[in-house]
């Protein structure tokens, strides 16, 4: 268990930054992020990020860390799915995919109560990690909208 949690973590210290980085590329993230060391051509703000935040989780307890992670990952995945069943109803011919069209509203909508059930879960018998998952979330959509994103 612990060489494939470090196999993960070394995954996760390596894509994360490149993925902040292509974030502040498209101004969906701090610009500060997009910076590049001009010595090593790496985006060290965002490397440096990175590892504040892998510091942070390391002080957590690991039963928590696991629901907390769960939680914000079950809630984007709901949301994403979610967002097809919008997306096809707003544009009759958007991205038809035979994957996606198999039993169409049926998968979707069972994978959303699915999802939802597990949220509902988990906040119920962990309710500290799953509402620190959700004002993470609330925070970090509160500085998207009125620190980050762009001027419409």
């Amino acid at each position: 268990m612990a060489a494939c949690l470090m196999s993960t973590v070394n995954a996760e210290v390596t894509v994360g930054p490149r993925v902040y980085y292509a974030m502040a590329k498209n101004r969906a993230f701090f610009a500060a992020a997009a910076r590049v060391h001009p010595r090593f051509h790496t985006p060290i703000v965002a490397i440096v990020s990175q590892g504040l935040c892998a510091v942070l989780m390391t002080a957590t307890p690991f039963p928590d860390l696991v629901n907390y992670i769960g939680m914000s990952l079950t809630l984007f995945t709901v949301l994403s799915v979610a967002s097809l069943l919008v997306f096809r109803r707003r544009q009759p011919g958007w991205q038809r995919l035979r994957a996606v069209d198999f039993a169409f509203p049926l998968i979707p909508a069972l994978y959303i109560l699915v999802g939802t059930a597990m949220v509902v879960f988990g906040m119920k018998e962990h309710p500290i990690a799953s509402l620190s998952a959700f004002a993470t979330v609330g925070a970090g959509a509160l500085v998207y909208r009125f620190g980050v994103r762009p001027a419409a």
